[in-house]
């Protein structure tokens, strides 16, 4: 996808691109640095330092349960070759105090972590370039304010990512794939005092098993994310306001759902999100739009060969948007860039307009998308006979 520029995410990448001093701490569990475990590595520190962790797989007690305050613990060698496995035993690290964890693959977590159980907290820090992969409950929890930046989330057993009320994070650049359980769960401001939105840039969501996204009682900014082949709703959104642009919606599927679902809890009185520059297309789910979308607004958007239809329901206020056939490269082999010729781009849009997550230029020449989408009809007999 197209990287956008974004300061918060800018500025912490900066941070963590800035090289170690000739004077951090190594950690090397073959033994070649000055400590063989993370947690005496860490314990060794003071604030500012930043604690270097040679490649290797890193176990037992000393190298899980780990507080990360105000120093960076980093691999030296990147996700693919660092792994700290807690082997189902305890959470791997509470990120706090503006502390930075860059690097690794984390698995097998399990443990309490200050709000619930988790494979990784933070609270005021930055997570970034890592893996979180088979951990049992919640891959990260974070809350108060955060960045999350160019994570790959696997696997899990429950959400992925669960954000709790207070502070704002911004997550940038993360995937999220082949869950069985929602995706991300921002969660649940109505308890909280009030916040900047919380920010989703520039991330996939592939093959979740649950809701790819749910905002309940939050508004965040989602911008140019990828919501694929996941169980509709791709966005579920209960008690909202948020602000959806400039994302890709594409063969999504549910008997139950639209690739939109809105809600209501029981002491809430609305839904006021805006969803605009979107494609919303080739989804096997009910409709495009379920629920009670209230206020909501809907502009400049295209809707496509969704299998319970392009309309948008009546309750759901809508300003200009288009009903044609969004021209993508490979909708078969997963390619959601668009054709020459796509509707979505701005120099075939009467009003310049550009729509989905890949609309900064072609990414083929001119061409028709082949359409085979699943008729309703169809997809509820998929449904009865799966019962």
């Amino acid at each position: 996808m197209p990287s956008r520029t974004y300061l918060a995410a800018t500025v912490c990448l900066t941070l963590l691109a800035a090289p170690a001093s000739s004077g951090a701490i190594h950690v090397d569990v073959a033994g070649g640095g000055d400590y063989l475990t993370i947690f005496e590595g860490v314990d060794a520190s003071s604030p500012g330092d930043t604690i270097l962790v040679a490649p290797g797989t890193y176990v037992g007690t000393s190298n899980r349960g780990i507080y990360v305050s105000g120093v960076t613990v980093m691999s030296d060698g990147g996700p693919d070759v660092t792994f700290v496995d807690c082997e189902n035993e305890d959470f791997a690290f509470s990120v706090r105090g503006s502390g930075i964890l860059d690097g690794f693959t984390i698995r097998r977590g399990d443990g309490y972590a200050v709000n619930g159980n988790t494979a990784v907290f933070t609270q005021s820090g930055t997570v970034s370039d890592c893996i979180l992969t088979d951990n049992i409950g919640v891959g990260l929890l974070t809350y108060g304010s955060n960045s999350v930046l160019g994570c790959v989330f696997l696997d899990h057993g429950s959400t992925s990512v669960l954000v709790e009320p207070g502070g704002q994070t911004i997550l940038s650049g993360c995937t999220f794939e082949n869950q069985t359980g929602p995706g991300l769960m921002l969660y649940n401001e109505v308890y909280g005092d009030g916040h900047p939105e919380h920010q989703v840039l520039d991330c996939a969501f592939r093959g979740i098993g649950g809701r790819a996204l749910v905002a309940l009682f939050e508004s965040p900014v989602v911008d140019g994310c990828l919501f694929v082949d996941t169980n509709c709703p791709a966005l579920w959104l209960d008690s909202s306001s948020a602000s959806i642009s400039n994302c890709t919606i594409v063969s999504n599927h549910s008997a139950s759902y639209g690739a939109f679902n809105f809600a209501l809890s029981h002491f809430s009185s609305m839904n006021t999100c805006t969803i605009a520059n979107c494609i919303i297309a080739f989804n096997s789910c009910v409709g495009s739009i379920s629920g009670l979308p209230d206020y909501s607004v809907f502009d400049q958007n295209c809707f496509f060969g969704n299998a319970g239809g392009d309309s948008l329901v009546s309750r759901s206020p809508t300003r200009s948007n288009i009903f044609e056939d969004p021209l993508v490269c490979n909708l078969v082999g997963g390619d959601y860039t668009l054709c020459e010729n796509s509707p979505c781009l701005a120099e075939n849009e009467p009003v310049g307009v550009t729509m989905g997550v890949y609309a900064d230029a072609p990414g083929c020449g001119p061409c028709s998308t082949p359409v085979d989408a699943t008729s309703w009809g169809a997809l509820k007999a998929l449904f009865w006979t799966s019962r």
